[in-house]
């Protein structure tokens, strides 16, 4: 065999090793240029807190505005509610009202012509699946006022 075709054999092999490295820096929050410079330099570096931190921060502060947000929405409707809400994905990129609340329905029926807070339920669900490597699925949350705390929904 030509040396020019181990060559070609030896950067394909080098360039996998290397793709399933970034892919895995990526996932621990890692830019792909730091984990080229970290190959390099043949060096280990940790993922960073700081930016874990800092996401946790951004992820609870979206789940107080989702919460304000809901109650505004439900009050605009005429919907005084009291006990605390359960939510939960439905798998279809839609909510579920826990069953056992007295204004199911209502709250079902606003959720339903909502989009944009369907959206922002969305986009709280991926946020925690990135923050904790579950599925956004099995993302719940539990509304008292204006505070909203998760849960997973799903076993």
């Amino acid at each position: 065999m030509p040396v020019s075709s181990l060559l070609s054999i030896a950067g394909i092999a080098a360039a996998g090793s290397l793709a399933r490295e970034a892919v895995s820096a990526v996932g621990s929050g890692l830019s792909f240029a730091a984990e080229l410079a970290r190959q390099g330099r043949g060096e280990v570096i940790a993922p960073a807190t700081d930016e874990r931190d800092s996401a946790q921060q951004q992820f609870a502060t979206a789940l107080s505005q989702f919460a304000r947000r809901l109650r505004q929405h439900l009050a605009a409707a005429g919907l005084a509610v009291s006990a605390p809400i359960e939510l939960s994905a439905d798998g279809l990129g839609g909510i579920d009202v826990g069953s056992n609340h007295p204004q199911q329905a209502a709250i079902d029926q606003l959720l339903a012509s909502d989009e944009a807070l369907r959206g922002q339920f969305a986009a709280l669900a991926e946020h925690h699946a990135d923050l904790t490597g579950s599925s956004r699925h099995e993302f719940g949350l539990l509304i008292e006022g204006d505070a909203a705390e998760v849960f997973a929904s799903k076993p």
